[in-house]
């Protein structure tokens, strides 16, 4: 089993927004991306966003991706189903608080950690 890398601290929970989990994907993986993602629509969760496949890099993203955006009533059913799911993809899961460069500094990572260009990042946070 892949281990599960974090650097995760946790803010007031008062500042958590919600939640983005990123799944990455290259070529060689996209089918399997678009598998996984048609499997979570199946799902029909209420209060789960998930994005179309961006096939480039995106914002401090260095690769393909989808993002799925939940609240915090939903975080553990998202971790533990992409855990048992995600199979080669790299997962980054990230609070959103309105501090952008803190909350992709304090990400979950399955799989994989990846270098994230920050400098494209507003660092100004938005509370």
């Amino acid at each position: 089993m892949d281990r599960i890398q974090s650097n995760y601290q946790a803010p007031d929970v008062d500042l958590i927004r919600g939640y983005h989990a990123h799944i990455y994907f290259e070529s060689a993986t996209v089918e399997s991306a678009k598998q996984l993602r048609e499997q979570l629509v199946a799902l029909r969760i209420r209060d789960l966003y998930i994005s179309h496949l961006a096939m480039k890099p995106v914002g401090p993203h260095p690769m393909p991706m989808f993002e799925i955006s939940f609240d915090h009533d939903r975080f553990h059913f998202v971790f533990d189903w992409l855990e048992k799911n995600r199979g080669a993809h790299t997962v980054m899961i990230h609070q959103v608080t309105g501090d952008d460069p803190r909350d992709h500094k304090l990400a979950k990572w399955m799989g994989e950690t990846m270098s994230l260009d920050f400098s494209k990042l507003d660092p100004s946070p938005t509370r």
